[in-house]
């Protein structure tokens, strides 16, 4: 999705949300309505210069104890004290859109937040809204700090000029089952950091999932595990235009045994910069072989990515190498065979495909005869319209 797009869903976001809101507002008071608490209510500017983080604090603390939606109407909230919202259950957090709604973090403010641990794990959500930090990317401010976070779900919300935009902290529990969509970064030296303390009581980020967008004009981070995180069995999936020297996974610039790739489903990257290089895993580890890259279900990377920072040990190629990818799909002509092309294979390459829609040709009929470097070839019965996906063990 290009600029364009982004900005149709943004403005899409915001109608939705307005028009969420008037209704809400209008419905109070009648049976089964879900209270708003709107944050200009309880004092505050969005003026951008008088602090707002009393009067937000006092709209999250009514919500907390009856449920409903904490709102932001257009406005720059400046948040110049610590903001906490440990009990982010019954309630959401939504603003009027990601280009209207600022929360500005302060040099003396924070934003921290906690969905409790709570079966189905299903909690609050954080919607429409931009989070900027005054200090900038050398301020080592978070946008966000999330603590024992759970079932936590991000939608429309945009970090920028951050040291970290989302500090994720296990303090007594986990931060598990949390779902990032259309979450953007811009300029953050740190985008996601699984910020583990050693003295911590657990160190699982596992069950995560993340599709965000990244643009960045230096280099940075944007998954950075620390003091031995978990942060496996999850999905990653990073579109944007990415500088040139920045990592999008690092487990081991710590020298803590951090876990991230073991039982992955998804890693996708898609650098749409120009002839731009990021480094997909940064796994120097004095302690010896990174195992735990094992286990990746789908690798899919663009063309403008290395696999690992200079350094890098050369088992970890071996085994991103061993993972399946995914190459694209083909759909089959009246012809016996059809060439899949512009592919880089090596010679110890195993391949095989994956029917994509409903046309029918038994599966053991279609298979993959021959390959090189560039090309692998689909024999198949001559049946026209069958799409089909390869992958291949690099």
């Amino acid at each position: 999705m290009g600029n364009f797009g982004r900005s149709l869903s943004a403005l899409r976001s915001v109608l939705l949300a307005a028009m969420l809101v008037g209704t809400l507002i209008e419905c109070q008071g009648q049976s089964g309505t879900i209270p708003v608490f709107n944050v200009m209510t309880y004092g505050a500017t969005g003026n951008g210069s008088t602090n707002d983080a009393p009067a937000i604090q006092s709209a999250i603390t009514a919500a907390q104890s009856s449920g409903g939606i904490v709102y932001f109407p257009a406005g720059t909230y400046l948040i110049n004290t610590p903001l906490t919202d440990l009990n982010l259950y019954r309630h959401n957090i939504v603003g009027s859109g990601a280009n209207s709604t600022v929360l500005l973090i302060g040099s003396r403010g924070s934003f921290t937040i906690s969905g409790p641990i709570q079966p189905p794990y299903h909690n609050g959500s954080l919607e429409n809204f931009s989070v900027q930090c005054q200090g900038g990317t050398s301020g080592g401010q978070a946008g966000i700090t999330s603590q024992d976070a759970n079932g936590l779900k991000f939608r429309n919300v945009t970090f920028s000029n951050c040291g970290t935009g989302i500090d994720m902290k296990n303090i007594s529990a986990w931060s598990e089952r949390n779902d990032f969509d259309d979450v953007t970064f811009f300029d953050n030296r740190i985008a996601v950091h699984f910020d583990q303390n050693p003295k911590d009581k657990n160190n699982s980020y596992d069950y995560n999932s993340f599709r965000i967008w990244v643009n960045t004009n230096q280099p940075g981070t944007i998954f950075l595990l620390s003091g031995g995180a978990n942060a496996a069995s999850s999905l990653y999936s990073v579109k944007g235009n990415i500088e040139v020297g920045t990592t999008v996974f690092d487990s081991h610039s710590d020298g803590h045994a951090n876990l991230m790739y073991t039982d992955t489903y998804l890693i996708n990257l898609e650098d749409q910069g120009s002839g731009a290089t990021s480094y997909l895993f940064n796994t120097v580890n004095a302690g010896g072989s990174n195992s735990e890259v094992a286990g990746i279900g789908q690798l899919v990377i663009g063309g403008n990515t290395q696999l690992t920072a200079p350094g890098s040990i050369d088992d970890f190629v071996g085994n991103v190498n061993g993972m399946p990818q995914d190459l694209g799909t083909i759909t089959t002509t009246a012809s016996t065979s059809d060439i899949f092309t512009s592919l880089q294979l090596t010679p110890t390459s195993k391949c095989m495909v994956q029917p994509e829609n409903s046309t029918t040709i038994p599966l053991s009929q279609v298979y993959v005869s021959s390959y090189n470097y560039e090309q692998a070839v689909l024999n198949h019965p001559p049946i026209a319209g069958a799409v089909y996906r390869l992958w291949c063990h690099q």
